[in-house]
């Protein structure tokens, strides 16, 4: 994959449920007898917007400190490994 360490991985991370509450205000729950996505789905597959999608996201990503723990100089790297992602 790519990814020459652990701290690698964990940059990655793009945010807990709790960091998106404001991006997700609006959303709805789709539930699986509910096909409103479905049709959606097929009719954006042109569209390549997954991208702008992952910096909107990034946006309220938070450091997740109760999350992931470590000495701090790995967590000051991490801190670094995130903020450049953003």
């Amino acid at each position: 994959m790519g990814l020459g360490s652990p701290l690698s991985l964990l940059a990655t991370h793009a945010g807990r449920g709790c960091d998106l509450t404001p991006w997700l205000k609006h959303a709805t729950i789709n539930h699986d007898r509910d096909l409103r996505l479905q049709y959606p789905a097929g009719l954006s597959m042109t569209q390549n917007v997954a991208t702008d999608i992952m910096y909107q996201i990034l946006r309220y990503r938070r450091f997740p400190s109760p999350v992931f723990t470590g000495s701090e100089e790995q967590m000051r790297s991490l801190g670094s490994m995130l903020r450049a992602r953003q």
